[in-house]
């Protein structure tokens, strides 16, 4: 079965999530009005006319109401030049707003609070942390920390590593660490860029 408007064709709607096919009539004619024209195209751009340049890929998918956090740009624009994408016609510009529709109802439907990967992981460094502070008094020394992590690598670790770990949260070497330290040295550094990279995953039906 195929789909056309604004002379756009498209091909393999029977894969499409059900929210991309109630979009589908916005999504296309988003995509016509941001792709290269006969009636504004650059000369250059004589042998685009009906794609959109990759790099608009972002900002056009924000006008159907989708949202990216800046890591989650940065990493999908990264993807796209890894991947010498730089033009995508209708057909990519539809599996991937599908991807990252997926993405975040699958993200939505698994953890339902989530807002952030702090909110997430948060609780359980919190957890982790009172379990190693034996003494509950809020203040972790840093020599149980070392050993904790020793367990991680047969009992040898790297005090320069234990360092790192405080650079990373912004911290200067410290005997004592409290929760609110404990949450800085392990969170991650970016929140969701690791999600983005599913969206250029092939989706296999289930």
């Amino acid at each position: 079965m195929g789909f056309s408007h604004s002379n756009h064709s498209l091909t393999n709607l029977n894969n499409l999530s059900t929210l991309t096919l109630n979009l589908l009539d916005e999504i296309i004619s988003v995509f016509s009005l941001n792709c290269i024209s006969p009636w504004t195209y650059d000369p250059d751009d004589e042998n685009n006319l009906g794609l959109l340049p990759a790099s608009r890929f972002v900002n056009v998918s924000r006008q159907i109401g989708l949202t990216f956090t800046p890591s989650e740009s940065r990493s999908i624009n990264n993807e796209l030049k890894l991947k010498g994408i730089e033009f995508i016609d209708v057909d990519t510009f539809v599996q991937l707003l599908d991807n990252k529709i997926r993405l975040d109802s699958d993200i939505k439907s698994k953890v339902p609070e989530f807002t952030s990967v702090e909110d997430f992981l948060g609780p359980k460094l919190d957890e982790c942390y009172t379990i190693l502070d034996w003494q509950k008094n809020g203040k972790l020394p840093s020599s149980d920390l070392k050993h904790m992590l020793s367990c991680f690598d047969e009992g040898q670790f790297d005090s320069s590593k234990l360092n790192t770990l405080f650079k990373s949260a912004g911290l200067t070497n410290k005997r004592i660490i409290s929760k609110d330290d404990f949450r800085a040295m392990f969170l991650p550094i970016s929140d969701t860029s690791f999600f983005s990279v599913r969206l250029f995953d092939e989706h296999k039906p289930s």
